[in-house]
């Protein structure tokens, strides 16, 4: 997919998908990905899913569910034009391989996380064969001003390892510094298909313009489907119209 400039992924049925490693893989020409209503919550693997979009810009992942996610291997490895990764939805709660997972970002200045960040059971043992987590992160801020150092990755492996352990949290400053910045994770509003943060008559045309397969830029399946049952249809519109009539 070197060639591949733009995706329409609105439509994608990944209920069932346990695997999703390598899937936008060497999509260098790939600009943006929005992967709002993307259903993840069983996905395990995501190793290397954006590696090399060496001309990705953006990626809207809206609610995308890690909660069962194991392996974050190099997912964003030289992705080399995102200037800002926001992650404030991912719950890494199950998380046990990141080695690599954001090396050779040169151009990423912040990540955000929220609560939900943790490496309670990352597998630390891996890092020692490749312990780049940052590497060449050069222009990366902690939200307190920590700034990246590539001194510390001269040290020996197994010292960087360690190094890598510390650095991958909130900052905290000084006293507890670190190269994320925080962010409270969103709520999704049933209902709310633009993302404009309020319901209105605006979300019912954009759901019966998704409905009619005119896939309009940032419909949010996951606040469309108002019954619950997985797909968007016209039982979701009269719920979305009652919702909107009634103020419940």
């Amino acid at each position: 997919c070197s060639s591949l400039t733009s995706l329409d992924l609105s439509h994608f049925d990944t209920g069932n998908v346990i695997n999703m490693g390598y899937l936008f893989y060497k999509c260098y020409s790939l600009t943006n990905i929005d992967l709002t209503g993307f259903d993840t919550k069983n996905v395990t693997d995501m190793s290397f899913m954006f590696g090399y979009c060496s001309s990705l810009t953006s990626i809207e992942f809206g609610d995308f569910d890690t909660c069962n996610t194991i392996n974050m291997q190099s997912m964003f490895i030289s992705c080399s034009n995102l200037s800002v990764l926001d992650l404030s939805n991912f719950n890494t709660s199950n998380l046990k391989i990141i080695l690599g997972m954001f090396s050779d970002c040169s151009n990423l200045t912040t990540i955000y996380v929220s609560d939900s960040w943790t490496t309670a059971n990352v597998k630390w043992t891996y890092l020692t064969r490749h312990p780049d987590l940052f590497k060449g992160c050069m222009k990366l801020v902690g939200g307190e001003g920590t700034q990246y150092n590539p001194d510390i990755y001269e040290s020996p492996h197994t010292e960087y390892v360690m190094i890598d352990k510390k650095y991958v949290r909130i900052d905290g400053g000084a006293d507890s510094p670190g190269y994320f910045t925080y962010k409270g994770a969103t709520t999704l509003l049933i209902g709310d298909v633009n993302g404009d943060g309020s319901i209105s008559v605006t979300d019912v045309g954009m759901m019966i313009s998704y409905i009619l397969g005119q896939n309009p830029a940032g419909f949010n399946k996951d606040a469309a489907d108002l019954n619950g049952d997985g797909t968007i249809s016209v039982t979701d519109v009269g719920a979305l119209i009652t919702k909107i009539l009634t103020g419940e």
